[in-house]
């Protein structure tokens, strides 16, 4: 998450925040590089390399020599296009999850405008975005599959199949590995994502894990090594080997274990007992727990501030937030008022 204006999902189920380039607008050089170029070059890399109009007329010129049907036109609109897009500012856009319609909606932050409706599978849940920003996974509840979202067409392009009931979604650092809770099966999917030579994009399933039961939301370290899953009905957090694909621990929380977060820092884990009405710290190398909190009704979901210095809770039961000290767990305010709060992240700069 990136410094910001924080989101709140209440009709909703989550939430996140994509710096989507700002070239997606309907542009003549956009059409042409789409046209003529998209079948062989990704489109954000292209885009996104630094050079002159000159430099670029060049390449293009290389291109029709080749064989492209390239008009002069197009090359100069198409020159200037390129040369133009690497600095142009970002367009924030929040993803949003609307389950009962089985969408996703894409929202221009600073317009507040719908850009994109996106179908996907049935009772979409969960939602994850590639460190890039071009792919999001999106677990279906009632198709039991994620689907693959291309961010820069907002167009699905394909589905991986998971468990029963998919739930939530977490992708790692260097987006290798996109992991997925499947509560009704009691297992995590572990899927590869990763990019390879030339910028090609792999999507396949790799196995699951046997977790606790009904696990619900899974949160991955910043070194991309471990994941910690929350498991309802058996009151325990999983924590597991990405790599290996492998339950390594088991740790009791107490009743109804949920909302989960890291610290940027990797040190501390911070978890929501939905049935407590308590957040519990636990230190992530020693396993102790450290803290427990009350906080409002049916803690649901949990992020850190973009300074690190805050945890922010929605508690669903008690249409409230709770916002915690990061170093003594402590709340130090609270924000009232909101119906149902659900899913929840903080905005990107700007």
């Amino acid at each position: 998450m990136r410094r910001g204006a924080m989101l709140v999902g209440g009709l909703v189920f989550t939430l996140l925040l994509a710096a989507l380039p700002g070239w997606v607008t309907g542009q003549p050089g956009k059409a042409i590089l789409e046209k003529h170029c998209g079948g062989c070059h990704p489109l954000e890399r292209a885009v996104s390399k630094e050079q002159s109009a000159e430099a670029w007329a060049a390449t293009i010129e290389r291109m029709r020599n080749f064989g492209s049907d390239i008009s002069r036109r197009q090359a100069r609109e198409l020159a200037q296009y390129l040369a133009q897009a690497a600095t142009r500012p970002k367009a924030p856009v929040a993803y949003v999850v609307n389950e009962d319609i089985h969408e996703i909606w894409a929202i221009e932050m600073t317009t507040r405008r719908i850009v994109a409706k996106i179908g996907v599978g049935q009772h979409p849940h969960g939602i994850a975005l590639s460190p890039d920003g071009r792919f999001a996974y999106v677990p279906n509840m009632a198709s039991n599959n994620v689907s693959i979202i291309d961010t820069e067409r907002n167009v699905v392009i394909g589905t991986l199949e998971a468990g029963k009931n998919a739930h939530d979604a977490a992708v790692t650092p260097d987006g290798k590995y996109t992991l997925v809770t499947n509560p009704s099966d009691g297992t995590v999917s572990v899927f590869e994502t990763a990019v390879h030579p030339g910028s090609q994009h792999v999507h396949h399933v790799l196995g699951t894990i046997t977790v606790g039961r009904t696990p619900h939301i899974v949160e991955v370290s910043p070194d991309g090594r471990t994941a910690w899953v929350t498991n309802m009905d058996s009151g325990d957090l999983s924590i597991l080997d990405i790599a290996g694909r492998r339950e390594i621990a088991r740790v009791p929380l107490g009743k109804g274990p949920h909302a989960i977060a890291v610290s940027p820092d990797g040190k501390r884990l911070w978890v929501g007992l939905y049935d407590e009405g308590q957040v519990v710290v636990m230190e992530t190398g020693t396993r102790q727990i450290v803290a427990r909190t009350p906080v409002g009704r049916n803690p649901y979901a949990m992020a850190f501030a973009p300074d690190g210095k805050t945890a922010w809770v929605s508690n669903e039961g008690s249409d409230s937030l709770s916002v915690l000290d990061a170093g003594s767990g402590a709340v130090i305010a609270e924000v009232t008022g909101i119906r149902e709060p659900h899913g929840l992240a903080f905005a990107p700069a700007g």
